[in-house]
């Protein structure tokens, strides 16, 4: 299967958790904004890949080292940084601002000091994976209360168990109000979504562009018909000249004709040879 896009996150994911709560979250809110309500999982989810690295450093080395393979699996390659630790990626000495909202100066110091293609995307997470889990906890307090001891353990004690059940409840089907507002929240988490969403309708126009029924020949216009028969009108004395079947000669004279003899003249033409000659016979003398 080649996925609609592969994202690699900076973020990390339990080793005993069977899905990666974050990709999932993104990928629900990706369907909200598709308008997709009934099943994300298998009308969406299957066609975004999610792979956890645990770092910025992992994510970039990544996808340098298998960019060409992950090109004939995926139709776009997107890493997911996060903007508070994005100096340990930079060119040593490189110039960097936190309080500036323009993110494009760094991503392309990031693209040209990792040699990455131009068509990988990447995009910063402000601050972190953390401050997703802080809005989570802000759009929902009653579920933040009486879950307090599971964000102690994801905020806290950093738990990518906990982290994990929190995204994983996030991302479900009732909660799109939620995830509606914990993205409009986070500028840099709104614009990944967008673009992913943007990403999956653009792919999925070109089968319909590419599955366009032919013209069966049934249903040629009346030029085209008038132009063929034409042609064809045109061609009619060769057909029948090429069909014209070549004389053939008799069996006699082929063997007359293979012994170097002369052929033997019809009947009739004897009869008018005789004629002449008796014409042309001497008077006798008297």
């Amino acid at each position: 299967m080649v996925f609609t896009a592969t994202v690699f996150y900076e973020d990390s994911m339990d080793e005993n958790a069977q899905e990666f709560g974050l990709h999932n979250f993104v990928v629900a809110a990706v369907a909200d904004v598709l308008g997709i309500t009934d099943v994300y999982r298998t009308a969406l989810l299957p066609h975004f890949d999610g792979q956890p690295k645990n770092g910025n450093t992992r994510v970039l080395g990544e996808i340098c080292s298998k960019f060409e393979r992950l090109r004939c699996g995926t139709r776009h390659v997107i890493g997911l940084l996060d903007r508070d630790k994005i100096k340990d990626v930079l060119r040593p000495g490189a110039a960097f601002d936190p309080r500036s909202d323009d993110d494009a100066p760094v991503i392309r110091q990031i693209k040209d000091y990792w040699e990455l293609a131009d068509e990988v995307e990447i995009h910063l997470l402000r601050m972190n994976t953390e401050s997703v889990i802080r809005g989570i906890q802000s759009a929902d307090q009653g579920y933040a209360t009486a879950r307090h001891a599971l964000f102690e353990e994801a905020l806290t004690k950093k738990r990518r168990d906990a982290r994990d059940r929190i995204f994983q409840n996030a991302a479900r089907e009732d909660n799109a109000d939620l995830r509606r507002r914990v993205v409009s929240a986070i500028s840099s988490l709104k614009t990944v979504v967008d673009r992913l969403a943007q990403i999956h309708q653009t792919v999925n126009l070109a089968p319909a562009i590419a599955a366009a029924p032919e013209v069966p020949e049934a249903t040629a216009t009346p030029a085209v018909a008038a132009t063929e028969e034409t042609a064809s009108a045109k061609n009619a004395p060769e057909d029948r000249q090429a069909r014209k079947r070549p004389k053939i000669s008799t069996s006699e004279e082929r063997a007359r004709s293979r012994r170097g003899k002369p052929l033997k003249k019809p009947k009739d033409e004897k009869q008018k040879g005789a004629r002449e000659d008796e014409g042309k016979k001497k008077p006798e003398l008297e």
